[in-house]
């Protein structure tokens, strides 16, 4: 039997942005129907007039985490553990005297 699969890094990052996905969606949701959510005795409130600042928080949760996977695909993250090479013996100069 063989070993293990490789570690797939950029798989990894692809499932990682859609949990992160998903978590914020369902956080963002609750929120979104509670503050619709009639008092009783009250009319039913509009979100932006109960809660009105969960579209800005909501604009700046998705923002933050679509920029943090995305420059991890972009940048070095991904490719450096990709592509890398393996370094030469730090004390090769040693073994030839």
């Amino acid at each position: 039997m063989a070993g293990p699969a490789p570690f797939r890094f950029r798989v990894f990052l692809y499932r990682t942005l859609v949990g992160i996905f998903l978590v914020e969606a369902t956080f963002l949701g609750f929120a979104f129907w509670k503050c619709s959510t009639p008092i009783t005795g009250q009319p039913v409130p509009l979100i932006a007039e109960r809660c009105p600042s969960l579209g800005s928080r909501t604009q700046e949760l998705f923002g933050v985490a679509l920029a943090t996977v995305l420059s991890l695909l972009g940048s070095g993250g991904a490719g450096a553990a990709e592509n890398s090479k393996p370094a030469e013996e730090p004390n090769a100069e040693r073994k030839d005297k």
